[in-house]
């Protein structure tokens, strides 16, 4: 090895150092402000201010918020704060180890003690965001037969420590939390209106909770059958009904139109998802097809033949409601074309 590589080398590990303690400095420094904002939001509840995503007063504190402070803010940001707030409630009770994406995962765990699990947990082994998501969807603490941290060696937890701040902090522009918090101008979105949309019903109906269900499973499944290939908008698994929940999103259709072969082209995908996924105990695939107008829109459940009187005893209980669904996707086209306007 020459000089020249030994100076690379070590240049190389400073940058590195530097930019993970940047990263971690960046995420501790968001948390405590989003603790800070749901401890005002607290506040304002108590005082008789409405905390619900109807709220008039919240949707016009949002817009504003996103309009002139950071684009990353919504009605449902602001309740996620207050969530965290009311579930984190002392500030010596948060962690600079864990960011704002391992607190959102956490705020989904409605069983206390796991949630205490998960988090010394995630402390304890270095996890990053993406392994604290995946210790949940395999339900770990159900599962695990003594329900305390794995200790490991120091060296371990040292490696899983790197490891897991190279992984986070690996291109935090691609963050739009911390371009947002910083002041910066987030990249131009690579889609149209149709993707910006079908991102906020990801993140509106995950962001129900686990309690209500919805695990994502793709974004744009490709499912091919006789040469063609069919690629639902988004694709969950409801571990409540036990089934698919095939999401597909219309814009500016004609509302009649929309309907007719939404439905049409949604009951050839729960037909072949049904044929290529389905298991024997598993509930056959329903639909939600959801169209957004420029003045209004429409939400419609799909439901097999089978199913269709269990709405109203089954279903109806764990799904969002056709009404909460039109005004979320009317409130969100709102906020994304008036982010499209500012960029």
């Amino acid at each position: 090895m020459t000089p020249f590589d030994d100076m690379f080398a070590d240049i190389s590990r400073t940058l590195s150092l530097s930019r993970q303690q940047a990263h971690q400095a960046i995420q501790a420094s968001m948390v405590q402000m989003y603790w800070e904002i749901g401890r005002m939001l607290a506040q304002r509840r108590a005082q008789g201010m409405p905390l619900d995503e109807d709220s008039g007063e919240l949707c016009d504190l949002a817009r504003s918020l996103a309009r002139e402070c950071d684009r990353t803010f919504s009605v449902h940001t602001l309740l996620q704060m207050h969530t965290f707030h009311t579930l984190f409630p002392k500030p010596e009770d948060l962690s600079p180890q864990l960011s704002w994406a391992h607190y959102r995962l956490l705020m989904k765990v409605a069983n206390p003690q796991a949630r205490q699990w998960y988090l010394r947990r995630a402390i304890a082994l270095c996890w990053s965001s993406a392994q604290l998501a995946q210790s949940i969807s395999a339900r770990q603490y159900e599962n695990a037969p003594e329900r305390v941290a794995d200790k490991g060696s120091s060296r371990e937890v040292e490696a899983l420590a790197a490891q897991s701040a190279a992984r986070e902090a690996e291109d935090p522009g691609r963050d739009v939390h911390v371009l947002g918090f910083l002041g910066l101008s987030r990249p131009k979105p690579e889609g149209d209106l149709k993707k910006a949309l079908v991102g906020r019903v990801q993140d509106y109906l995950l962001g129900l909770g686990l309690e209500r269900g919805f695990c994502l499973v793709a974004r744009q499944k490709p499912m091919r059958c006789r040469g063609r290939e069919f690629c639902p908008d988004l694709v969950f698994y409801h571990r409540l009904l036990r089934c698919h929940v095939l999401v597909e999103v219309e814009i500016d259709a004609e509302r009649e139109d929309a309907t007719h072969h939404g439905v049409d082209r949604l009951g050839t995908h729960m037909k072949l998802m049904d044929i290529l996924y389905r298991k024997d105990d598993e509930r056959q695939t329903m639909g939600m097809l959801l169209c957004s107008q420029a003045h209004g829109a429409c939400a419609t459940y799909v439901l097999p033949e089978s199913e269709q009187a269990a709405i109203a005893s089954r279903y109806a209980t764990v799904l969002p409601t056709t009404e909460a669904l039109c005004q979320m996707l009317a409130r969100e086209r709102k906020l994304v074309e008036d982010l499209s306007e500012q960029e």
